[in-house]
């Protein structure tokens, strides 16, 4: 179990998703879980988070609509206290 989870909700961020991630990776704290939901993108963000392997990386769709039910649902994945 991580010690730490991320959520991350994604919503037609493209442009900016390869950034977002590689700050993750870079961080000198590695004992984490990232929680990648995607909120109905219209854009090509979900093949691009797909692009990525990391054992660390676990990604959903939002089952509901919106910020609040993505965390809501990230809050739901998440393996950490």
């Amino acid at each position: 179990m991580a010690a730490l989870s991320i959520i991350m909700p994604y919503r037609n961020v493209a442009d900016t998703l390869h950034e977002a991630v590689e700050s993750i990776l870079n961080q000198t704290f590695t004992d984490y879980e990232l929680i990648a939901i995607n909120d109905h993108s219209q854009d090509n963000s979900e093949a691009i988070m797909s692009s990525w392997y990391d054992v660390r990386f676990r990604l959903f769709n939002n089952p509901g609509k919106g910020l609040v039910d993505a965390l809501n649902y990230g809050l739901q994945q998440a393996t950490t206290p």
